[in-house]
């Protein structure tokens, strides 16, 4: 079975480079541009290391998730240093903030150096994240959180119970009246109580539609309820 690690870095220049010298250690790569690329790849497959070139790449909002999805050594670079970000990096769950190192042999070691210390001690998360993808859709229940082709869009609590219940099975249609038992946790006895669900689908549509070029992912079944459009591939 081959050791791979996966680099987030929008500069693919970069690529080459790396790959040739980390096959001297019988290591591959795979690389992508950005961070909701690189959650999905992790839903997938197990990496010796994860190293995030920060230049450019907006990495913080997702590094806790990141840190929780697999016992894996997180490892960032950056070529313009902060101490307030290496901070919070640290604290949001990184292993290492690397400022521009001056050769491959000084990023290599240390990426050695991390797989080696994971490999030795051999962390384990308390238990696998619940992770929902569909196509420019990335949500983490345990974190409550929604991203948008990347960006994260802030939800009220119930906003976010609405978009869990309705993702967790796509193209499946539910009604007003179990919409209103999950996200009020009460029966609907008042046909006026739709309107609170209206309300909070109107909301949620709006945020979605925040982010430019978006799909509509919600679709009304008339007077029947909601459900997430099956959007073809």
């Amino acid at each position: 079975m081959r050791n791979w690690i996966l680099t987030i870095d929008k500069n693919m220049n970069n690529f080459e480079e790396n790959e040739r010298e980390w096959l001297k250690h019988r290591i591959y790569v795979k690389t992508v541009v950005s961070m909701s690329e690189a959650i999905r790849l992790l839903t997938k497959m197990d990496f010796l290391l994860v190293v995030i070139t920060a230049d450019d790449i907006e990495y913080l909002s997702y590094l806790q998730i990141m840190r929780n999805m697999k016992p894996m050594p997180i490892l960032i670079i950056n070529s313009k240093y902060n101490i307030s970000e290496k901070i919070e990096a640290l604290r949001l769950g990184a292993d290492e903030y690397l400022f521009c190192p001056r050769s491959n042999e000084e990023y290599i070691a240390s990426g050695k150096a991390l797989i080696r210390r994971y490999t030795v001690f051999n962390h384990q998360p308390e238990k696998p994240l619940t992770i929902i993808t569909y196509h420019d859709i990335f949500m983490c229940v345990e974190y409550r959180k929604l991203f948008l082709k990347g960006k994260e869009i802030k939800l009220t609590r119930k906003e976010f119970d609405l978009v869990h219940l309705l993702f967790s099975s796509i193209g499946r249609v539910y009604t007003h009246e179990q919409i209103f038992m999950t996200i009020w946790n009460d029966e609907m006895i008042d046909i006026s109580e739709n309107y609170a669900i209206w309300s909070l689908i109107t909301r949620v549509r709006k945020k979605l539609r925040s982010i430019s070029d978006s799909v509509e992912y919600i679709k009304t079944v008339r007077d029947v309820g909601y459900c997430i459009d099956i959007i073809p591939e």
